[in-house]
């Protein structure tokens, strides 16, 4: 299991992150169960009240949308203030980012807790807390917004959670560990939060230093993006006065995030896939040199609604976007069983590959022939070489494409699914009654027709 937490790099506080949705904002609103809140003390009252929300998984997957806040929220991995969100988009965070929220700046932190225990075991010796050795930095959770470190997913712990000492109790620490005697549990836990600050503040101040001998800002290359479909929460009239900060040149130049490289190829060869990425190194560093991208957008078939939530956030995690119609997409993924969906016809007559789950599953881009399901509808049967050889043909135009078909013979619900696949595989339907070199239909031939979409045969 992981823990999740946000470490504030001004003053070293920790804010324990629990699975569900943890909003940051500068004061305590009401929440629902199951929703946390961590309050931001900003110096110059620049963080909204709800700047912000973090996702948890119980996978430890984290993701982070701003709230349309008034300053923005912003993300880096090395020097410089990085990029700014957009608002009301989902973006993963990994271990390492830095987020600025307004003006307070954190880093985003995530660990095993088998992690933690080995971490403890062997070190054994509380390192000093980047907190002022007068001070003492206390999360006060809204509701339930922190959990033990060492007890399962829902227990929650005391209302205040000390997470510095001061000089005194560290010298009393470490005579005890030089006497032999072990450190109670409550230190040990402080230990691991201490340790896992330091050595996330060394890992950022060296990140920092590589961006500045660069003379540039780094951007997040792994924040994946996904556009959020759920309901935007109730913004006060306060919140609703939106007064965008305008984003500086170097911000504006800096580029913005993008998924991991993907690419296209027919060939099933592994002698191709090896040969389409070759290493180089120079100066002691390794670099993967991948043919240029051209494969994007992903649509949707055939699935219900939490399959096809799984799916399209498992191919988000790949670097696919997600396109609702399947004319603005390079593939289509569809469930089991197989079904003739009007995305199916469609892709099929445009010549759009069509793969299963087990694509996303393996994550295999060289090769999309051995993920192209068969189909069965009615008394029709399709193996999956013979749509292979449809999908993959050498000649890409629309099967449907120069012929004007009639539907007035249609059932006006059979209508409507006859025109969305004609006019998807790139025919026409007339708005007069028929014409010449106009193609009547039945629901007869409208069978007949879809048969010879999927066969790769024009009328």
């Amino acid at each position: 299991m992981k823990q999740c937490v946000l470490v504030n790099l001004t003053c070293g506080k920790v804010e324990m992150l629990r699975v569900g949705n943890n909003i940051i904002g500068r004061s305590a609103i009401p929440v629902s169960d199951g929703v946390s809140f961590i309050s931001l003390e900003s110096p110059r009252a620049a963080v909204s009240r709800m700047q912000a929300v973090i996702e948890v998984a119980k996978n430890g997957d984290a993701w982070l949308r701003d709230c349309n806040s008034t300053n923005g929220t912003f993300a880096a991995v090395g020097g410089g203030i990085g990029i700014r969100l957009e608002p009301e988009r989902f973006y993963q965070l990994k271990p390492g980012t830095r987020i600025t929220f307004g003006d307070v700046e954190m880093l985003f932190d995530c660990n095993s807790l088998s992690q933690i225990e080995t971490q403890v075991q062997k070190n054994g010796i509380l390192h000093p807390t980047p907190c002022s050795p007068s001070t003492t930095c206390t999360t006060t959770p809204i509701g339930p917004c922190t959990e033990l470190l060492h007890g399962s997913g829902t227990s929650p712990v005391a209302p205040t959670k000390t997470i510095s000492r001061t000089i005194d109790e560290n010298t009393r620490e470490e005579e005890l560990v030089k006497e032999g005697a072990t450190p109670t549990v409550s230190n040990a836990r402080t230990t691991v939060e201490e340790n896992r600050r330091m050595d996330s503040s060394d890992k950022l101040h060296a990140d920092i230093s590589r961006g500045s001998s660069s003379g540039g800002n780094e951007s997040v290359p792994y924040l994946e993006e996904s556009i959020g479909t759920r309901r935007k929460r109730g913004r006060s009239e306060c919140d609703k006065k939106i007064a965008r900060a305008t984003v500086s040149s170097s911000l504006a130049n800096s580029p913005p995030p993008v998924p991991p490289p993907l690419h296209y190829s027919s060939s099933s060869s592994s002698a191709a896939a090896a040969a389409a990425a070759t290493t180089t190194e120079s100066q002691g560093v390794t670099a993967t040199i991948t043919p240029s991208r051209s494969l994007r957008f992903a649509c949707f078939s055939g699935m219900d609604g939490a399959e096809r939530a799984d799916a399209q956030k498992l191919a988000r995690r790949l670097g696919w976007r997600v396109a609702e119609d399947i004319i603005d997409a390079d593939l289509l993924v569809v469930g089991r069983p197989v079904a003739r969906t009007p995305k199916f016809l469609i892709a099929v007559g445009r010549g759009i590959p069509i793969v299963t789950e087990d694509f996303l599953t393996d994550g295999e881009v060289l090769n999309l022939k051995k993920y192209v399901p068969s189909l069965s509808h009615g008394p029709h049967t399709y193996s999956a070489a013979a749509l292979q050889k449809v999908i993959f043909r050498n000649n890409k135009t629309p099967l449907l494409q120069g012929f004007s078909f009639h539907l007035g013979g249609l059932s006006p619900k059979v209508r409507n699914v006859a025109r969305e696949v004609i006019i998807g595989c790139g025919g026409d339907i007339p708005r007069r009654q028929q014409q010449k070199d106009t193609v009547a239909l039945t629901e007869e031939t409208l069978d007949s027709l879809y048969d010879s979409v999927l066969r790769g045969i024009t009328p």
